[in-house]
């Protein structure tokens, strides 16, 4: 009897760790459900803001705030706290979302903004806002800008 009731502590604990690994690999901002790409931890997350960490030098935010900002007024805010925004804006469609990115720099960092328009939004007003920074001495700024390609195109939209 003692055995058995062993054998189903162990049993739980082995689901309940199964559970948490799983979790630990999706995120949700607001109302996107995401997979949290390879070698980032969530560092920060609330509603409508998930930020991103990998080591001290890679950081991913991504934001969605149900209208209180149009993406003029995100740029506007992100020049206000220092950031240098390229005129230079490439647009492409990963996942659910046609994107406007443009490279961005600050002190030692440079990264990207992405504008992320969900093109399956009937409205028309459900943007979600990304920054991803690295260290300007970072060699393979190409592949993080692919993490984040990959990133989008994981995002699903949830049922509020």
């Amino acid at each position: 009897m003692r055995i058995k009731y062993l054998f189903l502590a162990f049993m739980l604990l082995v689901l309940a760790g199964s559970i948490t690994a799983i979790a630990a690999n999706e995120s949700v901002v607001d109302n996107y459900k995401f997979t949290v790409p390879d070698n980032f931890t969530i560092a920060n997350s609330t509603e409508h803001v998930v930020t991103l960490l990998n080591g001290k030098d890679h950081k991913l935010v991504l934001s969605n705030l149900d209208d209180a900002k149009s993406p003029d007024q995100f740029k506007a805010n992100l020049k206000s706290n220092g950031y240098k925004i390229s005129d230079n804006e490439s647009n492409f469609t990963a996942g659910i979302f046609d994107v406007r990115q443009n490279e961005i720099s600050k002190d030692k960092f440079k990264g990207y903004v992405y504008i992320c328009d969900d093109n399956t939004d009937d409205d028309g007003d459900d943007e979600l806002f990304i920054t991803f920074t690295c260290t300007s001495d970072n060699e393979d700024f190409a592949a993080d800008n692919t993490t984040v390609v990959n990133l989008l195109k994981s995002i699903k939209e949830v049922d509020d």
